[in-house]
């Protein structure tokens, strides 16, 4: 078998050929059956096989493991609920349902060495899409077993390195510095959870003076070893010290740095208590740190020294912490200035203090016409009006602030000090007006008094725009899902009607083939009265002109009473043939027009039903009934006749081919309370891709040449509607099929009548 459709061009086929040949996959190809009959040079390559080795062997058997063909065909059994063999159908199976069929086997070379590979299995179709054959393309995945082993490997060297280390550790991103990753002894350190750490903030470790050092050291290049002592603060709130050293470290494309945490309280209370006592010594590294006694603990360094060196030391305290303040001054103000938000800081009195470039830049407004000024509202109102900095200098609470601001004024999240809103300001960008979300808090004195406010802006007009743009797709979305919705549901119930009268139509039609077939029963008996009819009316004839002539003789007298009782029971036999015929038709004609819920023996029922099908139901197809009597059922005999009547039909026109010869079984037996009632054929069976849709409204594999597709639809409706059981279809291709009824024996809702 070809791997290709053949094509008259034989450059083309050899392009075909060299595709095939040059693949990087290993192709292995097979008829229907699992004869391999295409085995390019990779798959050569990959099993050691020459293609004149294999062109005519049946696989699975060469090259995959026994065991491991077993095992999947139990797993698949069980995963596709129907029997698979182990055999070439465990490669199949699932291409044959049109499910994906890629799986990892493991390949014996003809060395018998063994080694994974990962195969993909599909179907070859001839032009009528038929499955003629089978396409395996397997790859090689050695080195990727290897490189997962290697993977799992590293994943535990780095738990037990990093996560399990029992040190405190931290990675972060030395760009956005938010933590990439924490270990379980640092998530104990902090008290929180790894979960609240993780893609946060470094600052989230540290209080806040020390964020802006923070800044600075990140400033630094960061190819170095840094060794640091910091404050960080535990989620609850609490201060300690930590000595930190930190390297980088590139993961892919990434930069970071690990940072290994060590707890320094003690002994940076120590080292500063040293350093009170003589500065120099520690210097020399004369000062031995010991553990303080419990008197000496939460006294101050100078409590320990001789007065005038206590003096000393105050002063040169003093100035160090004068330097110190300066440097941090200059620190803040570098802080603010390089700030890339927008930020104002107004003192007690309103004036304008610091107006950093990102203000110049975002409101336009230079920092030389607002420091010293106090009409800082003319950069956002046109009229004289306090902005929010002005309100929180001036003490001003959530209620007045609300009155300013509206609703859209509340307490930050983050400062509950703090104050934020959003407002659009009209005579902003030329006209166009700008959006900006600001937020001011109070700035204190060490006496807690309120010195001045800083403001912080944010322009979130594009955000706002695009929430508008959103608002407005919803609002449209939302119109056009009413009209979708509106147009869906006239077509839904244009459907509903449309199916309703293609329902009373098939009911129609199979009354109009229930009328048509007892016409055709009749036709046979009332015309053999007519011809018995005829002859006694000419023999009567004859006798009656000898009795007048007197040519009667005793021999004749005799001869026409014989044929005269002859005569009279055949029009007795065909007469009560025509009568039960016409009582069936009636009893079953009255059942499928009403709907009426009667009681009935089911056998008969069934019987009487399948005795006016008789003119299709004609060799070479035979009839079997096994029918077991005495089953009583009060339920609605019409739709369940109708039931019966689409399951013979449907085995007669999709079961066998014209002319074929087959056997239709119908069988019914009480087991429990529920009645079972089988059909069954020994037909050509359904393939199994229309095994899902038999009952599909309109799906027929015979449109045109007498199959509507609504018989199974409509008789699945009626088994599980009114007559309130199940039914259910078993089939394989070339073996016929089976439907099963299920069925109470007293019909859901119906009352039993005396």
């Amino acid at each position: 078998m070809p791997l290709t459709p053949p094509v008259p061009d034989n450059q083309t086929a050899i392009l075909h050929a060299a595709i095939v040949n040059h693949s990087g996959y290993g192709i292995i190809a097979t008829d229907a059956s699992g004869v391999i009959t295409v085995f390019n040079t990779a798959a050569q390559t990959m099993l050691g096989y020459s293609e004149a080795e294999l062109i005519g062997k049946a696989t699975p058997t060469v090259f995959h493991l026994p065991s491991e063909v077993a095992v999947r065909a139990a797993q698949f059994s069980s995963e596709l609920q129907q029997s698979v063999a182990p055999g070439f159908d465990v490669l199949v199976a699932k291409t044959k349902l049109g499910l994906p069929n890629e799986h990892e086997w493991t390949f014996v070379r003809r060395d018998g060495s063994r080694f994974p590979v990962l195969l993909c299995v599909t179907a070859l179709q001839d032009e009528r899409g038929h499955a003629v054959g089978f396409l395996g393309m397997a790859v090689d995945i050695t080195e990727r077993r290897r490189n997962e082993q290697l993977l799992a490997e590293r994943e535990a060297q780095y738990r037990v390195l990093f996560q399990d280390n029992p040190n405190p550790m931290l990675l972060y991103d030395t760009e956005s510095v938010h933590i990439l990753a924490i270990n379980a002894a640092a998530v104990q350190l902090y008290g929180y959870p790894e979960t609240q750490l993780v893609n946060q903030h470094l600052n989230i470790l540290l209080p806040a003076f020390e964020h802006a050092r923070l800044q600075e050291i990140l400033a630094l290049s960061s190819s170095s070893l840094r060794r640091h002592r910091w404050h960080h603060q535990r989620k609850d709130g609490g201060l300690f010290m930590v000595d930190t050293v930190s390297k980088p470290a590139q993961l892919g494309k990434l930069r970071a740095r690990i940072v290994l945490i060590s707890e320094s309280t003690d002994c940076a209370t120590v080292e500063m208590q040293a350093q009170a006592a003589d500065p120099s010594r520690l210097q020399q590294g004369q000062i031995l740190v010991q553990p303080m006694p419990a008197p000496y603990v939460e006294k101050r360094a100078t409590d320990f020294l001789p007065h005038n060196l206590a003096q000393r030391f105050a002063a040169a305290a003093q100035r160090q912490t004068l330097t110190a303040l300066q440097e941090s001054e200059s620190r803040l103000v570098q802080v603010l200035h390089g700030n890339p938000v927008p930020t104002f800081v107004i003192d007690d009195q309103h004036h304008v203090v610091i107006w950093n470039p990102a203000c110049e830049r975002i409101l336009g407004v230079s920092a030389k016409d607002m420091l010293g000024q106090k009409d800082v509202w003319r950069v956002f109102y046109p009229q004289p009006r306090p902005v929010m900095a002005n309100l929180i200098v001036d003490g001003g609470d959530q209620i007045e602030l609300v009155g300013y601001y509206g609703e859209a004024c509340k307490r930050s999240d983050v400062n509950p000090d703090a104050f934020e809103s959003v407002d659009f300001f009209q005579h902003m960008a030329g006209g166009a007006g700008r959006w900006l979300h600001f937020c001011a808090t109070p700035l204190r004195d060490g006496k807690g008094k309120v010195v001045g406010a800083i403001e912080t802006l944010m322009d979130i007009t594009e955000q706002k725009r695009a929430e508008e743009r959103a608002n407005r797709l919803n609002e449209d979305l939302e119109v056009r899902v009413l009209e979708r919705t509106t147009q869906l549901a006239h077509a839904n119930e244009e459907l509903r009607t449309a199916m309703g009268q293609l329902v009373q139509a098939e009911k129609l039609a199979s009354l109009g083939r229930l009328v048509a077939g007892v016409a055709h029963e009749l036709n046979t008996p009332i015309g053999n009265m007519v011809m018995v009819a005829s002859t006694l009316s000419e023999l009567s004839g004859r006798f009656v002109r000898s009795v007048a002539d007197g040519s009667i003789t005793r021999s004749a007298m005799a001869q026409f009473l014989e044929q005269n009782q002859d005569g009279t029971q055949l029009l007795l036999s065909n007469a009560k043939r025509s009568a039960e015929l016409i009582q069936n038709f009636k009893q079953v004609a009255v059942d499928q027009t009403t709907d009426q819920v009667r009681e009935f023996d089911l056998a008969e029922q069934i019987c009487d039903v399948l005795s006016v099908m008789a003119h299709v139901l004609k060799p070479p197809i035979a009839l079997l009934q096994e029918l077991q009597p005495g089953i009583a059922m009060h339920t609605y005999p019409g739709p369940l006749g109708q039931v019966i009547t689409n399951l013979v039909l449907n085995a007669m026109l999709h079961g066998f081919d014209q002319d074929q010869p087959g056997t239709i079984r119908v069988v019914c037996e009480r087991i429990g309370e529920q009645a079972h009632i089988t059909v069954q054929d020994n037909g050509q069976g359904i393939p199994a891709e229309n095994i899902g849709k038999i009952f599909d409204p309109f799906f027929t594999t015979k449109l045109g040449q007498g199959g509507t597709g609504l018989g199974l639809h409509i008789s699945h409706n009626i088994v599980h509607g009114p007559l309130g059981g199940r039914m259910g279809v078993h089939s394989t291709p070339g073996m016929g099929t089976t439907f099963t009824l299920v069925l109470p024996c007293t019909a859901t809702g119906a009352t039993h009548r005396p």
